[in-house]
């Protein structure tokens, strides 16, 4: 047996000759200037890259990219000109444009990850080990595109929500959130025009059974086909532009061209939509399908919400929910999912009163933007103030810049690189019909820019859509200055018992709308079909008159910011994983606010006689914690503390918070607060470190400001007025007997907080003693 104030003597003793014999290898002041110095070069690194698209740095990567930037805008001054002479040929001039541009994007692709160390092998292995998300019904051998969440990434994903609410939604009075039905009646896709367009063109190959897209399927075999002599390459150019083809029997000729006969089955239109029976009734009307957006939602409940607002624009409406599309071939990981979440938010807006005014942090705030004209002509990405955005009139409205503003706001609490973003406008020929300008978030990962979200002006679109269809009017009205005369419309059946076998046609006169009424009446046909009964014109009554009136309808025009949630979940994963030089750990540096558990609450304690003492204090901590609605994990195991420090690393833990041995020899009772990204601890009050984590984790005080409120270990156990509590606490514990397996841990856990806090004449003292027992 051993007493315990031998031990005490030795291990506080104060001679430190011959250490430089047992120093270690990676000793704390090693660790913590290797750390500082990875933060400090990944920031530079960073902020070069950002550097990259200002005016000045253009200069600098000129006689990179300069010559590929040079022959795209050759080649869009030539398909310009071709254009204005109606030439047949300049679909060829446009995929070779599609080429060069392919090429700047492989460049630039190149300068952005040039210094970028990344272990894309370690970073599989963390995110299948800590189970942050997993393929579904994995041990049934999976489902392609369907995933799920574990713990981390359950929490990670409800705090990046969090953190899109803080930005666009919450504390803000004419933003409603709103959860629609995630099962759709089929008549709402109808009238939006999905049940019609969307589909993708699908193959099967026979003797596999496997099905393909034949738009990729022909571009990759078209592609490879170039390193081959079998075809010409203006053949291959001439038959690339062929490849969406939406005639059935050009794409036959195309596979049997490339593939020979009998390879694939004959294309079919592939619907991406789930369908679903809504009931038992087989032979009834009620289908539906699972939603392939949820921004549909939003616009049948449209006049319900205007009505919510007192009918007052401007509003925006939100919703967080999960859509689905059925995926021909659901490759790439959470980049294409059968099943997957979007965050939206539809701005609605009087077209007339769209000049908002932005503040001043909004217009200096520098986005990194690639226009429509920068494209075109060959240049790179832009780092340009919103207010130098506007004045150029790049953006369609200030209310779309002000939703880019929000965006960029919005990554930056994520952790996302700022050097990896950017805003891409949509080319002329990407534009959908209807849209007035259209802008994709896209961020650069391993496998290239991926489009994680855009902000389209859609006008008036969707809205007419429904109207058209479902004959209710989606208008809103605002007040004029001086009354106005119109001409207003009147329609009802002359005589309604006619209509009895068909109680559809009253039902939509009666609904019918102003300008489905003024269509009627301008119409010289003597027939109109209604809900699929043909009616003569003559059956109905229509009025017209003139009235003064003091408002007057329009169709509201939407701004829609959309975001899709798993493939920023995969951006901001790679962008927050780190490795240290020092000793190879590997950990994820999630900001805060955004790490799935805020803190860990540990304890390095092996003694029996203070453990009852180390979990009564842990409980406490922990029972604060809970009561601030803080994040926590609690680790009271007997590893060592390098072992729980590089777990709670691992999984993106900002805080570890300790109780040891200097918990119980002090009083107040302290525990130890060690930073995840600098290594600094800090020694607090046991009753004050769950307040400050929670104000840590809130962003209301930094870590480098609670530095200046709080001793540091090393201080705290040098400083003089901790003497007499030594003394006390020594006086104490002396006479304790303690048995040889318990002095064993004691001294294994006490080497560990040596090499920690890098107090090498501990680790003497102690390699001193263990010399003795033996």
């Amino acid at each position: 047996m051993y007493k315990y104030n031998v031990g005490i003597r030795r291990l506080l003793g104060t001679s430190a000759r011959r250490f430089e014999a047992v120093t270690p290898q990676n000793s704390k002041a090693v660790v913590l200037e290797g750390e500082a110095r990875r933060r400090e070069l990944e920031a530079l690194r960073r902020q070069k890259r950002f550097d990259l698209w200002t005016i000045e740095g253009q200069e600098r990567v000129r006689q990179q990219l300069g010559p590929t930037q040079e022959n795209i805008k050759t080649q869009a001054e030539k398909i310009k000109s071709m254009k204005l002479k109606n030439d047949p040929d300049v679909k060829e001039e446009v995929t070779i444009l599609k080429k060069l541009k392919k090429e700047l994007e492989d460049l630039e692709r190149e300068i952005l990850l040039a210094d970028d160390f990344f272990d894309s092998a370690g970073f599989v292995q963390t995110i299948k080990n800590r189970f942050i998300y997993a393929q579904s019904g994995e041990i049934y051998g999976g489902g392609a595109g369907l995933y799920d969440f574990g713990p981390l990434g359950t929490k990670l994903k409800n705090n990046v929500i969090n953190a899109w609410k803080k930005i666009f939604v919450n504390g803000k009075p004419t933003v409603f959130e709103i959860d629609t039905a995630i099962m759709t009646p089929e008549k709402v896709l109808q009238g939006s025009g999905h049940t019609e367009k969307f589909a993708d063109m699908m193959v099967k190959e026979i003797k596999t059974g496997e099905f393909f897209r034949v738009d990729q399927l022909l571009s990759s075999k078209i592609e490879k086909e170039r390193s081959s002599n079998k075809f010409s390459a203006k053949e291959l150019e001439e038959d690339l532009l062929l490849v969406e083809s939406p005639d059935h029997s050009v794409i036959e000729k195309l596979l049997r061209k490339y593939f020979g006969e009998g390879v694939f089955s004959a294309p079919t239109n592939f619907k991406l939509m789930f369908s679903c029976k809504l009931g038992p009734d087989e032979s009834g009307d009620n289908f539906g399908f699972l939603r392939p957006e949820t921004s549909q939602g939003v616009y049948t409940v449209f006049p319900r919400i205007l009505h919510h607002n007192n009918g007052n624009l401007p509003f925006s409406v939100a919703q967080i929910g999960t859509s689905f599309r059925n995926e021909i071939k659901a490759s790439g990981g959470l980049l294409r999912c059968r099943e997957f979440q979007m965050m939206e938010l539809q701005h609605f807006y009087d077209p007339k009163d769209d000049d908002i005014k932005l503040n001043s942090p909004e217009l200096e705030q520098v986005l990194p933007v690639l226009s429509r004209d920068a494209q075109t002509s060959g240049r790179s990405i832009q780092a340009l103030k919103v207010d130098e955005i506007l004045q150029s009139g790049i953006v369609s409205s200030p209310i779309l810049a002000s939703y880019l503003v929000k965006t960029f706001q919005f990554l930056m609490t994520l952790g996302i690189d700022q050097s990896k973003i950017r805003f891409r406008q949509h080319l002329e020929h990407e534009l959908a019909h209807y849209a007035k300008d259209c802008w994709d978030l896209e961020i650069m990962t391993r496998q290239g820019w991926i489009e994680c979200g855009g902000l389209a002006n859609r006008g008036s679109y969707d809205l007419k859509n429904h109207v058209e269809a479902s004959g209710t009017s989606l208008m809103a009205e605002r007040q004029l200055t001086e009354p106005k005369p119109v001409k207003i419309y009147g329609i009802k059946v002359k005589a309604p018992k006619k209509f009895k076998k068909t109680p559809e046609v009253l039902k939509f006169v009666k609904s019918m709308n102003q300008e489905q009424i003024q269509r009627i009446s301008e119409d010289d046909s003597d027939f109109i079909e209604i809900e699929g009964v043909s009616v003569a014109k003559n059956e109905l009554l229509i009025k017209e008159e003139i009235r003064n009136v003091q408002v007057e309808s329009f169709y509201p025009e939407v701004i829609e910011p959309s975001f899709g949630l798993g493939r920023i979940l995969v951006a901001l994963l790679e962008h927050n994983f780190q490795q240290r030089e020092v000793d190879g750990r590997k950990f994820f540096t999630f900001p805060p606010a955004l790490a799935p558990y805020k803190t860990s609450v540990m304890t390095i304690v092996n003694i029996k006689e203070l453990d009852e003492k180390a979990h009564s204090i842990s409980k406490l901590i922990c029972d604060q914690l809970s009561a601030l609605n803080v994040d926590y994990r609690s680790d009271t195991g007997g590893k060592t503390i390098g072992r729980k420090y590089s777990l709670i690393d691992e999984i993106g833990v900002p805080y570890g918070v300790v109780i040891d041995y200097d918990t119980f020899r002090y009083s107040p009772a302290t525990v130890s607060l060690r930073d995840r990204d600098t290594l600094t601890q800090l020694r607090i009050n046991v009753n004050e470190v769950a307040p400050l984590i929670h104000q840590l984790t809130n962003n209301e005080i930094s870590f480098a400001q609670a530095e200046k409120k709080y001793l540091w270990q090393e201080e705290f156990l040098d400083s003089p007025d901790q003497f007499t509590l030594r003394e006390n606490f020594k006086r104490t514990t002396n006479g304790m007997k303690y048995s040889e397996p318990d002095v064993g841990k004691l001294l294994a856990s006490l080497a560990d907080v040596a090499v920690q806090l890098g107090k090498p004449e501990l680790l003497m003292h102690i390699h001193n003693f263990k010399r003795d027992m033996n």
